[in-house]
């Protein structure tokens, strides 16, 4: 019996011995993100350089306690006191409901904090935060200096060179974007709207493998595999977080990054350090970086995830020194490169990706644009809606559909309603959603399933009745506003006797009539019909109101008086001692003349010069 049990134990000893041993190979197997003191970071030259070219990607230890409380105390508050309003919400690949509030990390204040009802604790949480990836970024970036050197050596900016990453933190500090992304998946609710967007999901994959006979894996990540365009970002995640995966630079898997939970020694806080596109792609570093391709998956969970971020950004204006993209602006590279190519995987077609900063507090992203968030019920939430279908418009498929807008569906939960997913759209609605102009051509205004026109800027929406009207009498009297500068650069330029004062008014008025005229360009081309048809309108009337219908046309094209005004009679019989007529034509045709003799058609029109 002894013996018996003694081989029991032996052999329970060599089984837990392989287990430990299986689990440790596998651990070992798993690629592990270096961790590096803030206090070491300088030190640490060759563990930087091994993670941003191998990886591309670091975190930092060794924060400071109270950016720890400060980041408690802003994720416990912030999903609590009503700031969705103040936010860009939206369902992601999976269903997942993230809430995004997003500003310039510099001259921007968190006031709509206080506004919602947020402690003024969270205010001063947010400003901490703030302030110290302030003083990463600059430690990070005089790090990356000790590996980096760009290939251009130098490159001009504004008023000063850029030939080190501290230069673009400096010089571009106006345009580095702060993001707080609010993460909720909660199946609690069986009508919740997650349980629906994921049924629909589920559906279109099976049918999506059904016709191509395989899996493409696109609807498996909450955001899909990406990379950033930034020069790299800082992010907080929560402690104990496993919900951000990386494509490993061995392997080429997809892993997650596991955060250390708050019973650890340090609180569990991390700094993930991650390099974008920007220093390999738009300046050129020797060696070159490794730009982190990412993704997110998030697990049900009922308590939110909090994110806070920081993408450092080169100014748009800055140009790239790399020759073959031919000086091109970082503006234009990273719009670029929202654009799907022919040559793309279906993987990086799917992931492919607007910049976070894209849309502004206040905004969702809908139909490859931004839109204002139209939402003002407490438990309603702003949605992509497709009125032709009825239904979410597709995000992934980055195309165009001209009949999505913003519509307001209830919120999860808030028991508004019996179909949480459809928005509650008003019958009695002038318009829908935003648009600069109809892609599909000329369109009359049909109530809520036409968008509503944003007239020459985004706070300009022409979304009420009244709102329209006045656009269209603000249109009419443009298109008149074009014809009396016109009638007055005639009427009154001839009368200035000054050369120089004469050169200088006629050049700013001239500069005024042509940037009126574009305005009204602009106007046509939102191709709505009733401004188009009101533009017109003002045109017709401006021209018969100041007299310019009355005006004789000239026969003559010759540049000696292009614009073929007519001249007194007086003026052309040679009488009145030189007098100047009222349209100045006699004078410039005259001084065009240089001396020589003006000639005239039938005493009315200026015909050119002779000997």
């Amino acid at each position: 019996m002894m013996a018996t049990t003694n081989h029991h134990s032996l052999l329970l000893g060599v089984c837990c011995c392989c287990f430990l041993l299986i689990g440790r190979v596998i651990a070992d197997d798993v690629p592990q993100v270096l961790d590096i003191s803030v206090s070491d970071l300088g030190a640490s030259i060759d563990r930087v350089q091994e993670a941003i070219t191998t990886q591309g990607v670091f975190t930092l230890t060794g924060l400071p306690t109270p950016l720890t409380t400060a980041y408690h105390t802003l994720a416990y508050n912030l999903p609590r006191c009503g700031t969705e309003k103040d936010g860009r919400t939206e369902r992601l690949g999976d269903g997942t409901l993230r809430t995004t509030y997003a500003q310039k990390s510099m001259h921007a204040s968190p006031r709509f904090l206080q506004s919602s009802g947020c402690p003024s604790g969270v205010t001063d949480a947010v400003n901490y935060i703030r302030s110290e990836l302030d003083h990463l970024g600059v430690e990070v970036a005089r790090a990356l200096d000790k590996v980096l050197t760009f290939d251009s050596h130098t490159v001009s900016l504004g008023g000063g060179d850029v030939g080190s990453v501290e230069d673009i933190i400096t010089q571009g500090e106006n345009s580095h974007l702060d993001h707080i992304h609010v993460y909720t998946k909660d199946l609690s609710d069986p009508e919740d709207i997650v349980v629906q967007w994921e049924e629909k999901e589920a559906q279109q994959q099976q049918q999506q493998e059904e016709e191509d006979g395989h899996t493409n894996g696109v609807y498996d990540d909450t955001l899909t595999l990406h990379t950033d365009q930034g020069v790299f970002l800082l992010l907080i995640l929560p402690p104990g977080d496993s919900n951000f995966y990386y494509e490993d630079g061995t392997s080429s898997k997809q892993v997650p990054l596991n955060i250390p939970s708050s019973a650890g020694g340090d609180g569990g806080m991390r700094v993930v350090v991650l390099m974008g596109n920007t220093l390999k792609s738009f300046i050129g570093t020797t060696p070159s970086v490794r730009p982190l391709p990412h993704a997110v998956r998030m697990g049900v969970t009922s308590t939110p995830r909090l994110v806070f971020g920081r993408m450092f950004l080169l100014p748009a204006a800055f140009k790239s020194p790399i020759p073959a993209l031919k000086s091109m602006t970082f503006k234009q590279w990273t719009q670029a490169a929202l654009i799907p190519r022919d040559d793309d995987s279906e993987e990086i077609a799917f992931a492919r990706r607007r910049l976070a900063g894209e849309c502004k507090a206040g905004e969702i992203y809908c139909w490859m644009q931004c839109m204002a968030n139209t939402c003002s019920g407490v438990n309603e939430m702003p949605v992509c809606w497709d009125t032709a279908t009825n239904e979410l418009c597709p995000t992934h498929d980055g195309l165009h559909h001209k009949t999505c807008g913003v519509g307001c569906a209830v919120k999860p939960g808030s028991g508004g309603g019996v179909n949480p997913v459809s928005p509650t759209p008003d019958p009695n609605a002038f318009c829908t959603g935003s648009t600069a102009m109809f892609m599909d051509g000329f369109n009359w205004m049909r109530g809520p399933s036409t968008q509503c026109v944003i007239l020459f800027t985004r706070s300009w929406v022409l979304d009420t009745a009244w709102k329209f009207a006045l656009g269209c009498i603000g249109v009419l009297f443009l298109g008149m506003l074009v014809e009396g500068i016109l009638w007055a650069r005639r009427r009154y330029l001839g009368y200035i006797r000054n050369k120089w004062a004469h050169a200088i008014i006629g050049a700013l008025a001239f500069g005024i009539s042509v940037s009126i005229a574009y305005l009204a360009m602009l106007v046509v081309m939102t191709y709505s019909c009733e401004l188009f048809l009101c533009l017109c309108a003002g045109l017709v009337i401006g021209h018969f109101v100041f007299g310019n219908v009355r005006q004789r046309i000239g026969e003559s094209a010759d540049p000696c008086c292009g614009d073929t005004t007519v001249v007194s009679a007086t003026a052309a019989a040679g009488g009145g001692g030189g007098a100047v007529d009222p349209d100045g034509c006699t004078r410039r045709c005259s001084s065009d003349c240089a001396g020589q003799r003006l000639v005239l058609k039938d005493n009315t029109t200026c015909e050119g010069c002779s000997s």
